[in-house]
């Protein structure tokens, strides 16, 4: 055979397989941070950009939502030229930027140019298009300062991009001429590994380079072009398979009983079982002896309502949608009770907060519901109390599924004596109000507080877990006298921390820092099963403990939290994600991830690192660069997973509700 013929055969064998169309993987969705300013946004490079409540066609991203939203990253805050190039038919669009409307897009048979300036803040920036009523949105390009190509797909000199990944394996391939690095950024038991790579167009035949990876837990990629231009022309991740604990299933006997006594808004930090110097908890620190305590779990959100939602259904507020004052539970969640009476249990709910009743939703699968809804100034609930209501409900045969809320030491909430000024009085003038009375209204006037005022409500804070101590004590009694004591499952939690000043904030809701995020949680098993006596480290969430009942009665079903008893597992990595929001709209949003707290305000960009095993109180974010750059991206991936949802809040007028839950949730704070 000629030899030319034989090099023009070689050729086209290797021509072939870089004209193949196929794909290498399963798409890894819009979740790319940029780490330099982002200019353009257009459906060429969607899937290297951010975005919600679109779908890509013909050349537009179409919103099919009543809110989408793209996101631009800005390395500085500035004042640009924002260009939209767009079709609107039937009603207008209100632009929201950061959470505050600014401009207005009015309908357009054809194609029109929207131009205003606009004020974008450092970091991520929220363009939001919120329409109502009938008629389509389509974008075909949004700008940001300098005119760009209208359909740019490359990545040009000097620009960079992130990628979050968890564990498993996955490839980028990448088509233009020039020089490109990738920096994989890998997080192993505390240390960081970084791995360089270098890829480039050297084959005459073709002009693209794959890369392959691996990570063993969570990282990233860094994709920077250090010269020429690239485009992003495929890429795909297989993550690997979390491995299940087959004993677990086999650990349960029979139908044993399931008490959860939750106390509102417990600061971690002021029980003995945690640290605390007084002697606050005695009854729990003595019950924690029987049980398993859980050193860092997290509250899904810092409010009541949002909180026991994710813990009756195992799912994030995002996705649960009750993430307002304003709102109730959707219908068609599958709760925690019903789980249980589908079971054959009989279950009841016992609440003294207002926030958790039956018209919020929370009654969904409740044979019993007791309430006891009074001011906080009002003690008669200690003569029409829970304890009461179920010392009956044990009385029954079971099996039995009983949630227990008490409403202390949720501010401003003072005990009945003995347990009132307990850890020291205050002297006050005649008619002073305590200092706990007045902490919403002070606040409001931006007043500074002292240490002694500071101490004057720990002082009634701490007496007040004392007092609900004391109550946790009375169910025990009534459990070990019905002989349901070492064969049940009791849970001790809260729904919230409360702060005391030290952000200089008091209370909740807010805010998603350490103290209003992390929540006591010690869960006794029945005595068979030989667990007790252990701390465990790893992050939790309250959204594990229906998965944990889920995947020992052997019903597993989807959650967002996982089995508690993959944090218990030894040898394996601590590599739990803990998410908390905030009411609000938008909310603030903490991750907790091993020793760091990332916090990021979605109303103005803002965000702040704590390394909770050296200072919980110092912002470190200036001093950590690649871990502030992992939780960006971290925090894209997971907004990727909840911003496309389906399902919609449900909201109701707070003025319309019963009296007595009125008047409850405005002694609490929840209404002015």
């Amino acid at each position: 055979m000629n030899k030319w013929k034989i090099v023009l055969i070689i050729c086209v064998l290797l021509i072939i397989p870089s004209c193949s169309n196929n794909k290498k993987g399963k798409n890894i969705g819009p979740t790319f941070l940029w780490n330099t300013d982002q200019a353009d946004i257009s459906v060429a490079s969607g899937d290297r950009n951010i975005w919600s409540g679109f779908s890509m066609k013909d050349n537009f991203f179409l919103s099919n939502k009543s809110i989408s939203k793209f996101i631009f990253f800005r390395k500085s805050e500035s004042k640009e030229t924002l260009k939209i190039r767009y079709e609107l038919k039937g009603e207008a669009s209100d632009i929201f930027i950061n959470g505050k409307k600014k401009f207005v897009l009015f309908p357009a048979p054809g194609k029109k140019i929207f131009k205003k300036k606009a004020k974008l803040l450092k970091g991520f920036n929220f363009l939001e298009f919120r329409r109502a009523g009938k008629g389509s949105l389509k974008i075909e390009t949004v700008t940001i300062g300098k005119k760009t190509e209208t359909e740019r797909s490359l990545l040009l000199k000097g620009e960079e991009i992130v990628h979050y990944y968890p564990a498993g394996n996955g490839e980028i391939e990448l088509s233009g001429k020039g020089k490109v690095v990738i920096n994989k950024v890998e997080f192993i038991e505390g240390d960081k590994k970084t791995e360089k790579n270098e890829l480039g167009s050297s084959s005459i035949f073709s002009d693209s380079d794959t890369y392959n990876f691996k990570f063993k837990t969570h990282g990233f990629l860094k994709i920077k072009i250090i010269d020429g231009k690239f485009k992003i022309t495929d890429y795909g991740f297989n993550k690997k398979k979390s491995e299940k604990n087959n004993k677990i299933a086999t650990r349960i006997k029979g139908s044993p009983n399931v008490f959860i006594f939750l106390i509102d808004g417990c600061h971690t930090d002021h029980l003995g079982i945690y640290g605390y110097k007084r002697d606050t908890s005695p009854v729990i620190d003595k019950f924690a002896d029987d049980a398993v305590v859980f050193e860092n779990a997290y509250a899904n959100a810092t409010f009541t309502r949002s909180s026991v939602a994710s813990l009756f259904t195992g799912y994030y507020p995002h996705r649960h949608k009750l993430r307002l004052l304003t709102n109730r539970l959707p219908k068609g969640l599958y709760m925690m009770p019903e789980f249980f009476r589908d079971l054959g249990y009989k279950t009841s709910l016992l609440t003294e907060a207002g926030n958790i009743s039956r018209v919020f939703g929370f009654a969904q699968g409740v044979d019993n519901y007791f309430k006891a809804f009074f001011k906080w100034d009002d003690h008669r609930y200690l003569e029409n109390n829970i304890i009461k209501a179920f010392n009956k409900q044990i009385s029954e045969k079971g099996p039995i599924f009983s949630y227990l809320h008490f409403r202390a030491p949720h501010f401003p909430i003072i005990p009945p004596p003995p347990f009132l000024d307990m850890y020291g009085k205050r002297e006050r003038k005649p008619g002073e109000m305590r200092m706990i009375f007045r902490l919403v209204k002070l606040e409001k006037q931006k007043y500074k507080f002292n240490k002694d005022e500071i101490n004057d409500v720990i002082n009634d804070y701490d007496s007040s877990i004392r007092h609900v101590d004391s109550q946790i004590g009375e169910l025990i009694l009534s459990l070990k006298k019905q002989d349901l004591y070492d064969k049940s499952f009791i849970i001790f939690t809260s729904d919230h921390g409360e702060a005391v000043y030290e952000h200089g904030v008091w209370g909740h809701g807010h805010n998603v820092y350490n103290e209003t995020t992390r929540v006591p949680l010690i869960i006794k098993f029945p005595k068979y099963m030989g667990l007790k006596g252990k701390r465990i480290e790893r992050v939790t969430q309250l959204v594990d403990i229906f998965p944990t009942f889920a995947e020992l009665f052997g019903k597993e079903r989807f959650f967002d939290g996982e089995s508690i008893f993959k944090s218990m597992e030894k040898g394996s990595i601590d590599d739990r994600f803990a998410f908390s929001t905030s009411y609000g709209a938008p909310p603030s949003l903490g991750i907790r991830w091993r020793n760091w707290s990332y916090i990021i305000e979605m109303y103005n960009n803002s965000e702040e690192l704590f390394d909770l095993e050296k200072d919980i109180l110092k912002d470190v974010s200036g001093e950590h660069d690649d871990i502030l750059t992992f939780f960006r991206a971290r925090f894209l991936y997971w907004l990727n997973d909840y911003d496309n949802l389906e399902r919609t809040s449900q909201s109701m007028d707070l003025k319309k509700l019963p009296k007595e839950e009125y008047e409850n949730l405005k002694s609490l704070g929840y209404i002015n």
